[in-house]
């Protein structure tokens, strides 16, 4: 997706879309996209946690806040997967119940879907998920 606007259904049409409802949230990384750029974008479709920013943390971890929150971000990931890491990390320290989650589909790139647990596990269970267990789900939701 190469538009930085924000939408709520980034998928041409719904039966593109990763499952076939327009409820979730979705954000889809765009190719050749820094870091900080995909940050704003999760910034605009996260207002739960407003003020997103990385820094580098006085041990030189680098690190995701929001507000007072942080958490780090693993160097070892790609960028996508360290943000959505952290970005979830957060999310679960601010008693926000819904995570972002990797979608399966057909579609060129990568998709993300911010759904709750209940439906994260009738996703995984229907297969249109990334993770392929509950135990890796678990890890990358952080619930």
């Amino acid at each position: 997706m190469d538009s930085p606007a924000v939408e709520l259904n980034p998928f041409e049409d719904d039966s593109d879309a990763p499952f076939g409802t327009p409820d979730y949230r979705y954000f889809t990384p765009a190719q050749d996209e820094t870091a900080k750029q995909m940050l704003r974008r999760l910034g605009e479709v996260t207002p739960e946690l407003p003020g997103l920013f990385v820094e580098r943390a006085t041990t030189g971890d680098i690190v995701l806040r929001a507000g007072t929150l942080r958490a780090p971000m693993e160097r070892s990931k790609a960028p996508v997967d360290a943000l959505m890491l952290a970005l979830n990390e957060l999310l679960a320290k601010s008693q926000v119940a819904s995570r972002y989650v990797a979608v399966a589909w057909k579609g060129s790139g990568r998709a993300f879907a911010f759904t709750t647990m209940d439906e994260s596990l009738d996703l995984l269970n229907g297969g249109n998920l990334e993770a392929k267990d509950l135990g890796e789900l678990m890890e990358l939701t952080a619930w």
